[in-house]
């Protein structure tokens, strides 16, 4: 009977469980962090008068597992972006900003990716206002298992100046993990 019981008996792993074939190794954490690169082109529509135009940003995102639920693919983190929106319409002047804020994501359904922040933008060169908005975005991110993975999204920003801004760009970039 003692044999029996010896050969019933699974080791334990180095984390105090019981081991199972399912157990993950260092590499199947995920990664602690995750710094994402973006760039991206639309169009942006000024509200009271200012005008329609091209819109162009760039920037970045680090982000961070939120601790909600391990199958939920939650993050969250900060962005800083470089905006430029063409509305001139007669004033001569181009808006532009750097964004700074909070932001909340969410995969769905393995590649849908869900993402919504408030920004602080300061305004650069001849814009001198700092209005805030608000930023989501609706993509695509794979779920292979790798430490860079490609993303497009479709982003959506309201920024809160003077006059309103609706901006509709599309962005693309690489996440990569740390």
């Amino acid at each position: 009977s003692v044999m029996v019981a010896a050969l019933t008996c699974q080791p334990k792993s180095a984390h105090g469980d019981q081991g199972s074939s399912t157990d993950h190794g260092p590499d199947d954490r995920g990664p602690v962090a995750e710094v994402r690169p973006h760039a991206g082109i639309g169009w942006a529509s000024g509200y009271g008068g200012a005008g329609d135009g091209l819109a162009f940003h760039a920037g970045g995102r680090l982000l961070f597992p939120a601790p909600l639920s391990p199958t939920l693919g939650a993050r969250f983190g900060i962005e800083a972006t470089y905006l430029d929106l063409d509305v001139r319409k007669g004033r001569g002047i181009r808006e532009r900003y750097t964004a700074l804020g909070i932001i909340l994501e969410m995969r769905l359904f393995r590649n849908f990716l869900l993402g919504i922040g408030t920004l602080g933008y300061v305004g650069v060169g001849s814009t001198d206002r700092n209005p805030f908005g608000v930023v989501t975005n609706l993509g695509w991110e794979p779920s292979w298992h790798s430490r860079a993975l490609p993303f497009v999204t479709f982003r959506s920003e309201w920024i809160f100046d003077g006059v309103v801004f609706n901006v509709l760009s599309l962005s693309a970039g690489i996440t990569f993990g740390i």
